[in-house]
C-alpha cells in the first residue's frame, strides 16, 4: 500500500493539461509546500488521504483520481472520515487483499495505527509550531513541549 498523505493549511489538488498538481499543505511558515505534478499513468501512490485544514480539490482532480483507479479519504481533525471518493470499478484486488492481511495481522495492525499516531502528532506540532510563529501566545507547557520535542 502506497498513499500521498497530505495534511495542513492550503493543501491543494488540480489539473493542468492532463497533469495532477499537489501541493502539500503549509506546516512550517519558514517551509515552502511540497508540490508534485505526476502525469497521467504515473501516479506511485494507490490512495490520497488528505487531513488538511484548509484547501481546494478541484472537480477535474476528483475525476482525475477516478479515471485512475485511486480512491480520496478527507480526515477529520480528530482523524474520523469524512469523506471518501472511490473510483466505479472496484479498488485494486490485490490492495484489497493486503488491506484484510493487515487487519488480520495484530502486530501489523498495530504499526499501521502507530504511524498514522505518530504522523498526526507530529503535523499537530508543526501546526501549535505555525500558531507560535504566527500568534506567540502559547502556554508555557505548550511552548515547552514545542522546545522539547
Amino acid at each position: 500500500m502506497n498513499l500521498l498523505y497530505l495534511s495542513g493549511f492550503g493543501v491543494s489538488l488540480s489539473v493542468d493539461r492532463a497533469r495532477l498538481l499537489v501541493r502539500d499543505g503549509i506546516h512550517d511558515p519558514d517551509v515552502e509546500a511540497e508540490r508534485l505534478e505526476i502525469q497521467p499513468r504515473k501516479a506511485r501512490f494507490d490512495s490520497v488521504i488528505i487531513d488538511g485544514h484548509s484547501g481546494n480539490i478541484s472537480l477535474d482532480a476528483i475525476k482525475w483520481l477516478m479515471r485512475h483507479g485511486i480512491p480520496l479519504f478527507v480526515l477529520d481533525y480528530d482523524g474520523t472520515l469524512l469523506s471518501s471518493t472511490l473510483p466505479r470499478e472496484p479498488v485494486n484486488g490485490p490492495l484489497k487483499i493486503a488491506q484484510i492481511d493487515a487487519y488480520r495481522d495484530r502486530a501489523k495492525r498495530f504499526h499501521i495505527a502507530k504511524k498514522l499516531v505518530e504522523a498526526k502528532a507530529q503535523r499537530t506540532l508543526d501546526v501549535m509550531k505555525w500558531l507560535a510563529a504566527r500568534y506567540g501566545e502559547l502556554s508555557s507547557q505548550v511552548q515547552a513541549d514545542l522546545t522539547n520535542e
